[in-house]
């Protein structure tokens, strides 16, 4: 579809699509700045011609990460810091961290600064983890 500028937009289902718009709702408040600026990042390289793939990945991911160490108050954690304080308080189910865990080392073995090999996820891939950062951030700001 075409937004209020006439650039195309890639279509997302529309529950997805609900829960894109209402993470860009939630982080605009000053304390995720940070996030705001990940996801706004994340968004253009999953709109543009061609899809920028692993920054879609890397900025999702990052836009997660920030809003996580923001609602734990652990600006300088690492991701898996903060998912070890979640465990530690019980502040989500066991199975959501682990799920959590799993996609930080899906980050740092495909598309972070710490990768092992050459970026190669597949497009199916890039929808899951930009749709399930997204749910992850909600599940953060709404925790």
């Amino acid at each position: 579809r075409s937004d209020q500028n006439g650039q195309l937009q890639r279509l997302l289902p529309a529950v997805a699509d609900v829960r894109q718009e209402d993470v860009f709702r939630e982080l605009q408040v000053p304390r995720f700045q940070s996030a705001w600026t990940n996801m706004v990042v994340a968004h253009n390289a999953y709109n543009s011609r061609p899809r920028r793939d692993q920054e879609v990945c890397s900025a999702v991911f990052d836009a997660l990460e920030s809003v996580a160490k923001e609602v734990f108050s652990m600006p300088t954690a690492t991701f898996g810091d903060v998912i070890k304080e979640a465990r530690s308080k019980q502040s989500f189910e066991p199975m959501t961290l682990l799920v959590l865990d799993k996609l930080y080392a899906l980050a740092n073995g495909n598309f972070r600064h710490g990768m092992t090999e050459p970026f190669k996820l597949k497009p199916s891939e890039i929808e899951f983890v930009y749709l399930t950062c997204i749910g992850g951030m909600l599940m953060f700001i709404r925790a």
